[in-house]
């Protein structure tokens, strides 16, 4: 019989192993690699496990604990966790995947240092951890990290990524896939932390190499933009001019004389 039974946790005083259990117990909640919260019925956060205390992408400011009401906080109400949290009290198990977390905002509500994080996706389960009687003595929130945003890391990634594939064809759809973001997210944190589009940088990296190819003068001008991955032709001359200042020819013939001298 492939019943499904939401997860339960029974907090029995008369367990047969007595203390024994209640330790192991205490033990995994610290050990759990997972940040675990604990909250008492009404919603307020009494605990937390060592791996919360290290996270810095926990939603909850761990200095904000002793005030921290989870029905109250309009960022979590607006996300769901109050509809989450209020079926984990009736007994239920709640997963709640791919949740967006706001860190910048509920930072600045708890006057906090917000951590040198873009953006933050996690999975988080509600699941009550009952009493003898069968009732939620407290409802446990287990967070798990899907993807976490840095923004400088993964941009230097696709930075190099870009320089590497700059004698292909323009494609921002791989240099997104290639920092591991979709491709709107990543446009708009190149953007950010470069000041360039990603176009940009791209044709940036194309005429560094239709540049370096310009001084082998074994190649003809076109041959030199065609090994680039670009024909020479009226749109790709001006590009090069606008950015280099002169026309192939020219740049080829100072850069001559540069080498003669």
């Amino acid at each position: 019989m492939n019943q499904k039974r939401d997860a339960e946790f029974f907090l029995h005083e008369d367990s047969p192993v007595g203390a024994a259990s209640a330790a192991l117990l205490a033990q995994f909640f610290d050990c759990c690699p997972y940040p675990v919260l604990l909250f008492d019925p009404s919603g307020k956060l009494f605990r937390l496990n060592q791996s919360a205390i290290k996270d810095e992408c926990l939603p909850v400011p761990p200095v904000s604990l002793i005030a921290f009401d989870l029905l109250a906080d309009p960022t979590l109400v607006r996300l769901g966790f109050q509809q989450a949290f209020q079926q984990a009290c009736q007994g239920k198990t709640v997963q709640m995947d791919n949740t967006r977390i706001p860190l910048k905002e509920i930072a600045a509500r708890y006057s906090v240092p917000c951590p040198e994080v873009d953006a933050i996706v996690q999975d988080v389960t509600f699941f009550p951890l009952k009493s003898q009687d069968e009732k939620p003595a407290a409802i446990a929130a287990m967070l798990t990290n899907r993807r976490v945003y840095r923004g400088k890391c993964e941009i230097m990634q696709a930075m190099a990524y870009i320089a590497g594939h700059s004698m292909e064809r323009l494609d921002v759809d791989a240099m997104a896939r290639s920092a591991g973001l979709s491709q709107a997210h990543f446009t708009r944190l190149f953007k950010k932390h470069t000041g360039l589009t990603p176009h940009a940088y791209f044709m940036s990296c194309k005429i560094e190499q239709i540049k370096a190819r310009l001084d082998d003068e074994n190649l003809t001008i076109a041959q030199a933009f065609s090994t680039c991955g670009v024909d020479y032709s009226g749109h790709y001359a001006k590009v090069f001019k606008k950015s280099t200042g002169q026309t192939p020819m020219a740049y080829r013939k100072d850069q001559s004389k540069r080498q003669i001298t």
